[in-house]
């Protein structure tokens, strides 16, 4: 620490000035800490910048009186570094995916659930009928094969993956066991709203509503989607390109494995299953499932209307000034949004109004609030880059 201390003194020094000098050993001490452990190992910082001149020229947007809530808003930052991210990877194929097969072990063997010593006997074979697919490059499908010492003709580096391909890894397969693939592990890293996985086009905004979800969840809808679905996102596309592969075994099962998701993005998707698969736009969507590594709670976010179950870890008043702040310099960046964004309701909040304040070592999800990464005549904390088209 004494030497971040030491390489940063003058630009901590400015930073003072315009914090009102009163950067106290308190705030100092927190900055560094968190610095040394996390901020400093962000990727996508502006070549030549760390992360206090990023903290200098970030404060700087705001009004002087501002910069106070703005320096709190850093505090309750979740950032999740490099190593964390692994050791989710590691931590879902060994707490999650095992105890998944496990589970399914025990019931066709007629097994008791505590006799894990007889169980894993038939363990290897259950995991040869299983392939773990990537939905994006944050899954880190290397890391998590290597880690988890995982065959390499069972790891697909990317879901939309060639059809020729598909059949190759079937029947090389039935080539050399007489077993078919059954578990389809699709893996990603973080799911803040779950748009990405699953979405109604045409319905876009209502399945943003945590009311709307809430209800479909209990079997009391109170109003009811109101355009014809047209269903997109990486579930409809690999139902979609693995068709094939999926009914050259009738007893499948379809599990999402993200490292990170949040419980909003974890209960629209089960709704949306739910309700597509009864009125048959999903086939056989019971057997779909989510497996989760890390579930963050709806109490952790940090802007006061979007915290409908209370807030866990920052104050009441904070949480209303955060909001003031978002309502006050959305100007700056609501004509440059996008379509998509606009249909579930604009960024004001971060994508579909979550308040999140989230972070990962490569990149800031949309979903987190516009202020930390917005770069249009603003100048970001944390910089993102978009990893697919919003």
């Amino acid at each position: 620490m004494e030497s971040t201390w030491a390489e940063n003194s003058n630009l901590i020094k400015m930073l003072n000035e315009i914090y009102d000098n009163s950067i106290d050993s308190n705030i100092l001490n927190k900055l560094l800490i968190l610095n040394n452990l996390k901020f400093q190992n962000y990727e996508l910082f502006n070549p030549g910048l760390n992360f206090f001149e990023h903290l200098y020229l970030w404060l700087k947007n705001f009004e002087k009186e501002e910069r106070k809530i703005a320096m709190e808003l850093i505090f309750k930052l979740s950032f999740f570094t490099q190593d964390e991210m692994q050791n989710l990877s590691r931590q879902i194929f060994q707490e999650a995916i095992k105890k998944f097969l496990i589970k399914y072990i025990v019931k066709e063997n007629n097994k008791d659930y505590y006799d894990y010593k007889s169980s894993f006997e038939f363990f290897p074979d259950f995991l040869n009928q299983s392939l773990f697919i990537a939905l994006s490059d944050g899954a880190m499908i290397d890391y998590f094969r290597r880690v988890n010492n995982i065959k390499n003709d069972q790891i697909i580096s990317y879901y939309k993956l060639h059809l020729d391909a598909q059949f190759k890894i079937a029947f090389k397969k039935w080539e050399k066991s007489n077993l078919k693939y059954r578990f389809f592990f699709l893996l990603e890293d973080f799911i803040g709203t779950g748009t990405t996985f699953i979405r109604d086009e045409n319905n876009l905004e209502f399945w943003l509503k945590e009311e709307n979800i809430k209800n479909c969840l209990i079997n009391k809808f109170e109003c009811f989607p109101e355009e014809k679905p047209v269903l997109d996102g990486q579930l409809i596309r690999f139902l979609n390109y693995w068709d094939h592969l999926l009914n050259f075994n009738k007893e499948y099962r379809i599990i999402l494995c993200p490292y990170i998701i949040t419980q909003f993005a974890a209960d629209r998707i089960d709704a949306m299953l739910k309700y597509y698969g009864k009125l048959n736009y999903i086939k056989n969507y019971e057997k779909i499932e989510i497996l989760p590594g890390l579930v963050i709670p709806d109490e952790l976010r940090v802007v006061f209307s979007c915290s409908r179950l209370g807030l866990r870890n920052i104050s009441k008043e904070d949480a209303i000034k955060i909001e003031e702040l978002c309502n006050k310099y959305y100007y700056k960046i609501e004509d440059k949004i996008t379509d998509s964004q606009k249909k579930g309701g604009g960024v004001k909040f971060g994508f579909g109004q979550r308040g999140l304040s989230i972070v990962r070592y490569n990149n800031i999800p949309n979903n987190s609030i516009y202020l930390v990464w917005n770069k249009e005549d603003w100048f970001p904390l944390f910089p993102r880059i978009k990893r697919h088209n919003e």
